[in-house]
């Protein structure tokens, strides 16, 4: 429930209200302008994000605090720089916000994929 709370309330807030969130730090229009393109691009990874973080919980709660961490640094490091990078070289600024909702989708699936597996051998340990 809170995970859900979370994703749905940064997705809301960076969606209807960027403005707003970008003049509690700064008044400046220019800003306001670059930073309501980026905060509603961002938007999209919310619950991409949300679903992760419960992944990795799920992995701290069986006693994997490895594959929680190595998924954190995946998502915000690995992943995010090199998109964003390559993303603004290509197509720009304006494009390269969508390096977030990309690095936290990846970083999901393989998150997915990691937590299906921990389960069956958790599962398969317990049956023996």
């Amino acid at each position: 429930g809170i995970v859900l709370g979370f994703s749905l309330t940064g997705f809301i807030a960076f969606w209807f209200f960027p403005g707003v969130l970008i003049r509690m730090f700064r008044n400046d229009p220019k800003l306001i302008e670059t930073g309501a393109v980026a905060l509603k691009r961002i938007r999209i990874a919310f619950p991409f994000m949300g679903l992760s973080m419960l992944i990795s919980t799920a992995f701290q709660a069986i006693g994997r605090g490895v594959p929680s961490f190595v998924i954190s640094v995946l998502r915000q490091v690995i992943i995010l720089l090199p998109v964003m990078y390559i993303l603004g070289r290509m197509y720009g600024l304006g494009i390269s916000w969508f390096a977030f909702p990309i690095a936290e989708s990846l970083g999901f699936i393989i998150a997915g994929v990691w937590i299906a597996i921990a389960i069956r051998v958790e599962m398969k340990k317990m049956r023996n």
